[in-house]
């Protein structure tokens, strides 16, 4: 859950916004948390470099097991990202 908090925040940090839109309730945006997979980062933000927004997104996805396992690696993911893209 670490790994996936991180994730939103990174994104909404990125972005300006969630990565779902139009719930009008905690409970319609659970069920598309769930349901829906997130808008592509570079969807609403095409100004965030490729690399960095793959690691965002993998840190988003659904499927726990497709996430970075720890923190750890997710932090190790955007530092390389970085320093890739700058």
């Amino acid at each position: 859950s670490d790994v996936y908090a991180a994730g939103v925040m990174l994104y909404e940090l990125l972005s300006g916004q969630l990565p779902w839109q139009g719930a009008e309730s905690a409970t319609e945006l659970l069920s598309q948390r769930l349901e829906e997979d997130p808008i592509p980062l570079r969807d609403v933000a095409p100004h965030i470099p490729q690399p960095l927004a793959d690691v965002v997104m993998k840190a988003l996805s659904r499927d726990e097991e497709q996430r970075y396992p720890r923190a750890e690696d997710l932090g190790v993911a955007i530092g390389e990202a970085c320093a890739e893209s700058w």
